[in-house]
């Protein structure tokens, strides 16, 4: 039975379609690759053919002609010295017309500049009989009365004895102790060729010009400049739009200039080395291309997200870490194998063939990448949300978040939410074990010890707490964030109430298009800004690194997205937001709060908080490494700085305040093994002058909406109950969706866990689903 089925839309990820595209190119190449060497050695073997039927051919001949001369005339190699010439010398012995029209090249026995081998140089034995001008030489052996001629072999190529050098050395080694070279007996031949082995050079010069040199190192460097520069920084920014606040028009001709330089420098550079050092350079230069290729476009399914988490991979699987060290030192082996073995003609094909072809496949895969994802211009950079445009002076602008009311509060009604990124509820316990009285400070704060989040990354996490849409695993990151906005946002209930609102949140993670928070956020401004292109560079130059570097070497490489927040030079009174702990402090001590109105106000503050990577200490300064927990003091300390403002305006004490966490640590790569709980600590108004107190009810990152609403003088039903409407005793089910990722990065899961009854007991968590599903995401 035949069951017509309607058409379907498929997704495939750009990362995966640029893999797809490079191996069918590889492929085509490939096949046409070796069909012209296929054809190539054919050549060779017919040429080989055809120079050993010549050198048969030669043989005759000269056999032909030996026995056509009289019998009485030979000639052989001569042993004795060498004139002032240095060459070579033949004895040409005999009587006939041939030996006496040597001319003046002719001396008479006895008189040669050396003794023959079969002649005794004993002095005790006196004269030879060859040497004795009284003897008859009519009555000596044949070979004896002949008249000695001493040629050397320039001489006697003149002379047509012989029509090429003779190859002593090389084809009789016996012969080779009793000659001498000399690079007069070469013919002539242009600078730089090797001179033959029959002419006496024991060993080889460089036989490549300087043209030939570089011809083979423009090859290469244009296949390691394209590989790692132009295709490693581009892709990237193609198969992630969104994730960069810059477009891909904004960097692409900075990138191919770099490209060019690189190649130029790698290429001329290479070609002025020569001989067996620049063999070996070459390999090398092989070797990394063939590594970064395939490590780039094969062996990092299990890099992960570009989260700031420097994952360690020999802790993580140290055999595949040796595996991928073995890979890279048998590539290298393999190609310093094919130069120093009889297989070197296959290394000269490979030294053309491979940067030729990686070059071809890359581009073809960026060229398709980049024609299917026109869209991507419009998003990759869309300055905060919304596509930038460039003025006449060739500066930028576009809406996006600003600092507009960062500093600001009412002198009425405040709901202040701080979001501390990955607010992981270990750090506050072992805060609380290091300093026990650091959370004292939190003046008539509840602290709730059984909270736990909805999602274990800010996205999906803050777009659901900001509009209570769960995350739909088949739709993509912009599609599910439209989605997510467009069902509506407790904020909106908030300003129903007559309060303002301002968001101070990173793009992307947070929201796809800044036309979604139109009317959710009062701090919506228009930006001039100028991308900061050494900047840009240096930040995908090691994004570029860090994807080409085998496993061992990635921790040293290792970033996060937020590395490219300052891609961007503003120009104008307006700030974006971007979440950067020190610099927001640093505003904040210069600033001060100040009040603005008697107008209730919502803010709400997402800081990096206890996020990887662990950058600054508890004193708020920049450092080059420390741990979560004194990451996380110094967060509090940015926030006790706010409290203390409000305290002096006079305004704590009728604030409501929340201080939490969007998510947990991560543990994106296994299945749970133990709780994740999220720290919580919530000021309710008028609890000022209170000690901080300790709660166990069963919360969630789901309270939190209703908690403000109702702040705000609102309905909170509709969000369901505050954090102080959950009694401890309450039997509240939660869930918690895990984004896994496992087989390097093959298969993606949102595992779904039950949680009934305290959270802190792992007893109580229970893995429901493992729902499948795929994203477009950076890694």
């Amino acid at each position: 039975m035949l069951v017509l089925v309607p058409p379907a839309w498929a997704y495939i990820d750009p990362a995966t379609t640029t893999y797809l595209i490079q191996i069918l190119t590889a492929l085509v190449v490939t096949l046409g690759v070796s069909l012209s060497v296929f054809l190539y050695r054919f050549h060779v073997i017919a040429a080989n053919a055809r120079a050993l039927l010549h050198r048969v051919r030669l043989r005759l001949r000269s056999r032909q002609t030996k026995l056509r001369m009289p019998k009485e005339l030979v000639y052989e190699t001569y042993a004795g010295e060498d004139d002032d010439t240095g060459e070579d010398e033949f004895v040409v012995s005999g009587e006939g017309p041939q030996a006496r029209s040597l001319g003046r090249h002719a001396v008479p026995a006895g008189a040669s500049r050396g003794p023959r081998r079969d002649e005794s140089r004993d002095p005790r034995s006196g004269p030879s009989r060859a040497s004795d001008p009284r003897r008859d030489p009519r009555r000596d052996p044949p070979r004896a009365r002949a008249q000695r001629t001493t040629l050397n072999m320039r001489k006697a190529l003149a002379e047509g004895l012989i029509d090429y050098p003779l190859p002593v050395r090389s084809n009789y080694p016996r012969l080779a102790p009793m000659t001498r070279s000399d690079a007069s007996t070469a013919p002539t031949r242009r600078r730089g060729a090797v001179r033959p082995a029959g002419a006496g050079h024991t060993q080889a010069r460089e036989a490549r010009t300087w043209r030939g040199r570089l011809a083979v190192s423009s090859l290469l460097s244009a296949g390691l400049s394209f590989t790692f520069v132009v295709f490693g920084m581009l892709d990237p920014v193609l198969s992630n739009g969104g994730n960069f606040p810059f477009d891909f028009e904004d960097i692409l001709g900075p990138v191919l200039n770099l490209g060019l330089v690189v190649f130029v420098v790698l290429a001329v550079g290479l070609s002025l080395f020569r001989g067996v050092v620049f063999d070996v350079l070459v390999c090398l230069g092989l070797s990394l291309l063939l590594g970064i290729y395939l490590q780039s476009t094969f062996l990092n399914g299990s890099i992960g997200l570009l989260l700031g988490e420097a994952r360690n991979f020999s802790a993580l699987d140290g055999q595949m870490v040796v595996l991928n060290v073995l890979l890279w030192a048998g590539v290298a082996a393999a190609v310093f194998a094919a130069r120093f073995t009889p297989a070197r003609p296959v290394w000269k094909g490979a030294v053309y063939a491979v940067p030729s072809l990686l070059v071809v496949v890359q581009l073809v895969a960026l060229l398709s990448l980049t024609s299917t994802s026109g869209s991507l211009s419009s998003q990759a950079g869309q300055s905060g949300g919304q596509a930038s445009t460039v003025g006449a002076d060739g500066r930028s602008t576009a809406q996006t978040l600003t600092m507009e009311g960062a500093f600001e509060v009412s002198s009425g009604n405040n709901v202040i939410v701080f979001v501390l990124d990955m607010l992981d509820e270990e750090f506050i316990d072992e805060i609380s074990r290091t300093e026990p009285a650091f959370f004292n400070q939190l003046d008539g704060f509840t602290q709730f010890t059984n909270n736990t989040s909805v999602y274990n990354t800010t996205y999906p996490s803050v777009i659901n707490l900001l509009t209570n849409t769960p995350l739909d695993v088949g739709l993509s990151v912009e599609d599910y964030t439209n989605k997510a906005y467009r069902n509506g946002s407790f904020i909106t209930d908030l300003r129903a109430e007559g309060f303002s609102s301002e968001l101070f949140m990173d793009y992307y993670y947070t929201y796809s298009d800044i036309r979604q928070l139109d009317g959710l956020a009062d701090n919506i401004g228009q930006i001039s800004f100028e991308i900061n292109t050494d900047e840009v560079l240096t930040q995908l130059a090691r994004l570029s690194l860090l994807r080409c570097a085998p496993y061992a070497l990635k921790p040293g490489f290792w970033m996060s997205n937020d590395d490219f927040r300052y891609a961007r030079t503003i120009n104008s009174s307006s700030f974006p937001y971007i979440s950067d702990d020190v610099a927001f402090y640093e505003k904040l001590h210069a600033n001060r709060l100040s009040i603005r109105g008697s107008k209730g106000n919502f803010s709400y503050f997402h800081l990096n908080g206890s996020h990887y990577p662990f950058k600054m200490n508890a004193n708020i300064q920049r450092v080059s490494e420390t741990t979560g927990a004194e990451q996380t003091m110094g967060a509090f300390n940015i926030v006790y700085e706010y409290l203390a403002e409000m305290k002096r305006l006079g305004v704590y004490d009728d604030a409501t305040i929340i201080i939490t966490g969007d998510h947990p640590t991560h543990k994106m790569y296994e299945e749970l093994q133990k709780p994740m709980l999220v720290g919580l600590f919530v000021k309710p108004a008028g609890s000022a002058g209170t000690a901080l107190k300790t709660s166990a009810a069963p919360v969630s990152l789901d309270n939190l909406r209703a908690t403000c609403v109702a702040a705000a003088g609102g309905d909170s039903t509709r969000w369901g109950k505050t954090y102080f409407e959950v009694r401890p005793s309450d039997s509240v089910t939660r869930y918690y969706y895990q984004r896994l990722s496992t087989e390097n990065e093959t298969r993606k899961y949102l595992c779904k866990y039950m949680i009934v009854g305290d959270a802190r007991d792992w007893k109580n968590w229970v893995l429901v689903e493992k729902i499948p599903y795929d994203a477009n995401w950076l890694w």
